[in-house]
């Protein structure tokens, strides 16, 4: 597995992954030069250097300007994933404290028929959500069908479920193989279509997203969730006549 595939499956932000494949290839850099070869912005530079310190992967060099520097990328990942893992076997061992109050039914006749949501990581929560909640089916649209570890995990789960997984891709890239092939070996269905522009879920016929995305920024794109039933019927035919017209990835 190359770098930039790893640290897509762990839970870094996308400015945070640009700047630690940046600095895994150089000696030192300042800041500067990291949003210049990077899509982060100026006025986030700072603050996303600051983060992947407290994050143990980056040192700081005390010169003017100051530089940073990844000293060993392996030895880094490792560092933060067994921190991680940490953090997360003392919250499991936390569940059993949490103090629930009964349950109760909260309406709002307000609320929204849709939800937009910016950018890649919210529609990657989104499609956790959404693949944690099928009862039945999921249908979607992935034209690149990179997702991260979470995503990953989601999809095993929803599987080991018995929820019928159908999934429509672009193509088999170094980048997606190895979430093709464990989306496969645990019972789920792929197709290719190379034609593939949008991309949309559907889940048990309820609930769906919609978005575009930016095929130049990654980080790029708009989301809707909804259930509206009208657009769900849309969706569904869509889907149905584009997974005939594709070829069945086995």
């Amino acid at each position: 597995m190359d770098l930039l595939s790893f640290l897509n499956s762990i839970d870094l932000n996308g400015y945070e992954r640009e700047i630690v494949l940046q600095l895994a290839l150089v000696e030192s850099a300042d800041a500067k030069v990291l949003y210049t070869k990077t899509s982060v912005p100026k006025g986030r530079i700072y603050q996303v250097l600051q983060e992947l310190q407290h994050k143990g992967f980056i040192e700081v060099i005390p010169t003017s300007p100051k530089r940073y520097k990844i000293n060993d990328i392996k030895e880094s990942l490792k560092r933060y994933l067994d921190q991680r893992k940490n953090t997360l076997d003392e919250k499991i061992n936390l569940i059993t404290s949490i103090e629930m109050d009964p349950k109760k039914a909260l309406l709002d006749e307000k609320a929204p028929s849709v939800t937009f949501l910016d950018g890649r990581e919210e529609h990657l929560q989104a499609v956790v959500v959404l693949r944690d909640l099928a009862k039945k089916e999921i249908w979607q649209v992935a034209p690149i069908f990179i997702g991260t570890f979470q995503t990953n995990l989601s999809l095993k789960r929803a599987l080991k479920r018995g929820i019928k997984i159908k999934i429509l891709t672009s193509a088999i890239t170094k980048e997606n193989k190895k979430q093709v092939n464990d989306c496969l070996s645990n019972g789920g269905e792929i197709r290719l279509n190379p034609k593939l522009g949008m991309h949309f879920m559907i889940r048990d016929s309820e609930e769906f997203l919609l978005g575009v995305h930016d095929r130049n920024n990654y980080e790029k794109r708009m989301t809707i969730k909804g259930q509206s039933t009208d657009l769900l019927k849309v969706l569904t035919k869509t889907f149905e006549e584009m997974w005939k017209e594709a070829k069945p990835v086995k």
